[in-house]
């Protein structure tokens, strides 16, 4: 009779905690289910454009479509990767005392501003210019300017999921289990278990990203050093807020760094492209030439990213042998592909290649 009294007892006092727990917190975890879901799908429809067209034929075979994988991204970031693992990572953070609630604070402004500042330079114009100077794979990824979807997976799935995995939940773990081996008899977690866990959380966060370069390049000792030097590196940064200003802060940095390389790129990219050269047909026309000249890419076809080289083999572009009339008319089908290339191609090559192909 006590027995099953006091099980009523501890049943009731989880019930008052799990209340407690959801009125104290569900407002976050709506807002990284929201972002999971939105970010999630977004990333289905823009990812695609990124694989190789050997990776799109396997897709095709298996059924696997564009809204597929939107669904699936949104199920997967906005759930599985999103809300749950935020709900976890709320319980620990509390416990190992890294949650704080997000508020203003004057202190976090500048450290933020300036973790943000730096991670948007060194993606673009850093990446570009460091490493693109290296590798045609890294530079040809920069000559794109991103869609809608694209900035808004950056932000969401990026600025949110990304932080929830890996600092919320990942980082606040490592603690935790550090603490209970090797600080039992300590009153407080001393600050080499939070460096330590920063390290090996922004560790992984950098090999997180290797599985997306493996589909899109050939992994080369180059690629990996990027990798770890600017993901390792601002994840260190963004664990730092973690820990000092709270998940909010570190979200806030990752997120605008994304936006800010995107929106960055869409100015050089796009908006500063000449109007002479954006209504030019003759310049139209050439750039056409450009995404499958063998002469003026290294590699080719096989140099393209996965959108343009579909966009060249489904028109049967080969190596300029074809009439001005037919690259206008696949001009105007595939505007969107070629005129991500304007930027790439200098006056000189225009006047080349439209005197040596037409």
């Amino acid at each position: 009779m006590q027995a099953g009294r006091a099980f009523a007892v501890s049943r009731g006092n989880e019930e008052i905690h799990m209340k407690e727990y959801i009125k104290n917190n569900w407002k976050f975890l709506l807002f990284v289910l929201i972002s999971g879901l939105i970010g999630g799908y977004c990333i289905g429809l823009y990812i695609p454009e990124m694989y190789p067209p050997e990776m799109l034929q396997q897709m095709q075979e298996q059924g696997m479509t564009t809204e597929i994988l939107a669904l699936s991204g949104a199920v997967q970031y906005g759930i599985l990767y999103g809300v749950i693992l935020a709900a976890i990572g709320v319980i620990i953070s509390r416990k190992v005392g890294l949650w704080k609630e997000f508020r203003f604070d004057k202190n976090a402004v500048a450290p933020t501003a300036i973790i943000t500042i730096i991670g948007a330079l060194c993606l673009f114009p850093g990446d570009k210019l460091i490493f693109g100077s290296f590798s045609s794979w890294v530079h040809d990824v920069y000559n794109t300017a991103p869609g809608l979807p694209k900035i808004i997976a950056g932000l969401l799935t990026g600025g949110v999921i990304e932080e929830v995995m890996m600092r919320l939940f990942f980082m606040s773990l490592l603690v935790l289990i550090f603490a209970k081996l090797f600080c039992k008899n300590e009153k407080e977690i001393p600050m080499k278990v939070f460096a330590a866990a920063n390290i090996i959380s922004a560790l992984l966060f950098a090999a997180g990203h290797l599985p997306g370069t493996i589909a899109m390049t050939t992994l080369t000792p180059l690629l990996l050093f990027r990798c770890f030097l600017f993901n390792g590196g601002l994840g260190l940064c963004f664990g730092y807020l973690y820990r000092k200003y709270g998940i909010g802060y570190a979200m806030i940095a990752h997120g605008g760094a994304h936006l800010i390389s995107d929106l960055l790129m869409i100015h050089f990219i796009y908006i500063k492209l000449p109007a002479s050269v954006k209504h030019d047909n003759d310049s139209r026309i050439a750039v056409l030439f450009f995404l499958c000249y063998d002469e003026f890419r290294p590699g080719g076809l096989s140099a393209l990213s996965g959108a343009d080289r579909r966009a060249a083999g489904q028109t049967g572009i080969c190596e300029g042998k074809m009439t001005t009339e037919e690259l206008q008319m696949i001009w105007e089908k595939e505007e969107g592909t070629a005129h991500r290339f304007l930027i790439a191609v200098r006056k000189p090559v225009f006047d080349m290649m439209r005197s040596d192909a037409i």
